[in-house]
């Protein structure tokens, strides 16, 4: 609970505006964002109109204005992860070589998890949402689009040589993804309280002695 209110503290230092009325944009950004704090602390079953509204400061009907139900603010938050891996995939096609965009879209990832630290509660969450939702099927969407680019990365690293050609590229991904998920676990049980970055430099390092 101390955490959570010091991650509500921070929240509000964020989108502190004085008595300026915000905009719509500003204020569904405003929503979207105590949500993702409500269910990185407590979970999506206990995400409820009511105290969101409360959290944010305006009236339940001012939530629907924005939002028509849960589900819609959910698929704002997932559209925001859609936006992120295109935005880094874009970055990432500037790079030449097909082994360094690999590595490079490692680190971006961890990176913008340890700045997001709420997403973390999304993305690595397996039953974060009701199995037969909407909201289940976007994000296994999400994870399977990341994981098939991911997938395209090493398959263009060994056509170029960088990687060794007889290893299959789907268990790689396994590989590469399964790491990811124990060390963000681990970082998300132990209060976020070590460097992943570091971790995860120095696991990349691993990774191509094994795989050169």
């Amino acid at each position: 609970m101390q955490r959570e209110n010091k991650f509500r503290i921070m929240l509000s230092v964020v989108n502190c505006g004085g008595k300026m009325r915000r905009t719509s944009e500003e204020r569904q950004k405003q929503i979207r964002q105590e949500a993702l704090r409500i269910i990185h602390f407590r979970g999506y079953s206990n995400l409820s109109i009511r105290e969101l509204a409360k959290n944010v400061g305006i009236s339940e009907p001012a939530i629907y204005r924005h939002f028509q139900n849960k589900e819609a603010i959910i698929f704002a938050i997932l559209d925001t992860l859609s936006d992120q891996f295109l935005n880094m995939k874009q970055e990432l096609d500037k790079i030449a070589r097909a082994d360094e965009r690999l590595y490079q879209f490692i680190i971006r990832m961890v990176q913008y998890l340890e700045k997001n630290q709420e997403m973390t509660a999304v993305l690595f969450n397996d039953e974060i949402f009701p199995p037969d939702s909407a909201a289940a099927a976007k994000l296994q969407e999400i994870i399977l689009r990341r994981q098939n680019y991911l997938q395209g990365l090493i398959e263009a690293a060994q056509a170029e040589a960088q990687i060794r050609q007889e290893l299959p590229a789907a268990d790689l991904v396994l590989i590469i993804v399964g790491l990811i998920h124990k060390i963000v676990s681990e970082w998300r049980r132990l209060g976020f309280r070590f460097d992943m970055i570091s971790r995860v430099r120095a696991i990349i390092l691993t990774l191509k002695q094994m795989i050169k």
